[in-house]
């Protein structure tokens, strides 16, 4: 098992995940694996596999089917939207 990251090592990785990507457009379906990737090695995620990406869903706003764009099973679920759209 890996050995878990001090809260320095997360905010000093944090930093460069930013200065990586501030400058990039924001667009999602271009980007949005590269983007997930990196994200979850700033917290010591490194596996390829360690994501589902476009998991299949039901939305429980409407009932209608979508896609997550990422699901960790057990951890998180990572929705994204590109630079201005409308969250809701």
């Amino acid at each position: 098992m890996a050995k878990a990251l001090s809260l320095n090592e997360i905010r000093r990785r944090a930093a460069q995940f930013v200065v990586d990507w501030r400058d990039e457009p924001g667009d999602e379906r271009q980007q949005a694996q590269s983007f997930i990737r990196d994200l979850l090695r700033v917290f010591g995620i490194t596996s390829t596999k360690a994501a589902l990406y476009e998991k299949r869903a039901k939305r429980s706003s409407t009932g209608h089917r979508g896609y997550i764009d990422a699901l960790l099973p057990g951890l998180c679920a990572i929705e994204m939207k590109s630079a201005g759209k409308d969250l809701e």
